[in-house]
């Protein structure tokens, strides 16, 4: 193994151990020299790969959407383009579901500040898969929409309100989906009627 391939399955492994406490225990967990401890190495050699906790937390949070990003793009893959909007919703709040303390990391909502500019961008592909099911759909109905950004937002903000009321143990995810589909029916609904 090269010096540089060693280098880079450290960093690796840092990451790695950083991901797992994410998932295991929320981001506000994570810590430098836990995260040392846990690959067996001095906090100075984490250093060494990550100038500090905010952008070890900043690749997590671009790994995760890349992660966002290939489930969702499964998901329109799989259903046909008048669906890809409804299989976007529930694929968003599927991963939501099974990866909550990921989810709240990526969307500012674990308690750790990270750069809105980075965050911004480790979301375009899943801004793109999202535009794409949209465009999908209105290809399918015959529904023009002249603002592409603003019904992207409006799908956004559905399945992320949805996300919040699956998180509430008196709702839960079952019925979060169950709502998510209704109000994108409700939306796309609007947008088919639009005079």
């Amino acid at each position: 193994m090269t010096r540089e391939e060693r280098r880079e399955a450290n960093r690796r492994r840092i990451f790695e151990a950083a991901w797992q406490t994410v998932e295991r225990d929320g981001a506000a967990s994570v810590t430098i020299r836990q995260v040392a401890t846990d690959v067996g190495y001095s906090a100075p050699v984490v250093y060494q790969h990550f100038a500090n906790k905010e952008a070890l937390l900043g690749e997590v949070m671009r790994e995760g959407y890349a992660h966002l990003h290939a489930h969702l793009d499964a998901a329109a893959a799989a259903s046909g383009p008048a669906g890809a909007i409804y299989a976007i919703g529930r694929a968003y709040l599927g991963f939501a579901e099974r990866n909550p303390h990921l989810y709240r990391l990526m969307n500012g909502l674990a308690g750790v500040t990270l750069d809105p500019g980075a965050r911004h961008a480790a979301a375009g592909p899943v801004i793109a898969v999202t535009n794409g099911a949209i465009e999908a759909w209105a290809r399918a109905t015959g529904v023009p929409l002249p603002d592409m950004a603003l019904a992207c937002d409006l799908v956004w903000g559905v399945v992320h309100g949805m996300t919040g009321l699956g998180q509430l143990d008196d709702i839960g995810f079952d019925r979060a989906r169950l709502l998510a589909d209704q109000a994108l029916h409700a939306l796309t609904l609007s947008w088919a009627t639009k005079e």
